[in-house]
């Protein structure tokens, strides 16, 4: 007589009640993944959207001071002339916010559309593009469009700060506090072999932004860099 061969119904339960605990686990590993895959997603896309914002405001602001005249700014005289450059002026008397200027159109004439600025704004990075204004400041209420998407980012933070050093060198000699060295050439008039009194300001901004995405509060991201202005002022 042939017996009966299988599994107990005790057997069973137990043996599903293992498949579905390491089903379970692998469910909720792949969700875990899933979650730290769309969160990492969603990092790049904030430090892309803030790299591209700042590479848009570095180009901008190295420009500032930008004069086609600037050739009239050098004098033979016994000291440093004053600066005549119209569009020397850099405004960050409002920490998140900077207005500046360059010689566009290189008529040596500044004109209200030749001044540019960046600033924060609820949540939102703006860029000075077009104004009837032709103070370099930050008091001008026109001419100001949004550059970040506010339904997608959110801007905590935007800050500019204005570094200037001046170098005095006088009679080939460098003052304490004077960054780099000049060469021996530089305050040589013509002609002549003995340096004169020569006056060089570099400008530097340090530019930081913070930001976070505006459907997940727990993405943040933050991007601080210092941009040198090129155009220094060189006088004698």
């Amino acid at each position: 007589m042939l017996k009966n061969k299988g599994f107990t119904l005790v057997e069973l339960l137990i043996s599903t009640a293992i498949g579905l605990l390491i089903l379970f686990g692998v469910l909720t590993m792949f969700i875990v993944n899933l979650s730290t895959s769309r969160q990492q997603t969603d990092q790049i896309k904030l430090t892309q959207q803030l790299r591209s914002t700042m590479d848009i405001m570095s180009s901008e602001i190295r420009r500032a001071g930008y004069w086609a005249n600037a050739k009239n700014q050098i004098a033979n005289s016994p000291a440093p002339t004053a600066n005549t450059n119209p569009f020397y002026t850099i405004d960050t008397s409002d920490p998140t916010c900077i207005v500046f200027a360059y010689d566009q159109n290189t008529n040596g004439t500044l004109q209200s559309n030749e001044i540019f600025g960046f600033k924060y704004e609820n949540g939102t990075i703006l860029v000075r593009i077009i104004s009837t204004d032709t103070e370099i400041n930050c008091s001008s209420s026109t001419g100001w469009q949004a550059i970040t998407d506010p339904n997608k980012i959110n801007v905590t933070g935007l800050t500019f700060s204005l570094n200037s050093q001046t170098c005095y060198r006088t009679n080939g000699a460098t003052n304490a506090g004077c960054i780099g060295t000049a060469t021996n050439s530089v305050g040589v008039a013509k002609g002549a072999t003995t340096p004169i009194t020569a006056k060089l300001e570099s400008r530097a901004v340090i530019i930081s932004i913070f930001a976070e995405l505006v459907n997940d509060s727990k993405v943040q991201g933050e991007l601080i860099e210092e941009v040198r202005i090129r155009n220094d002022q060189l006088r004698f």
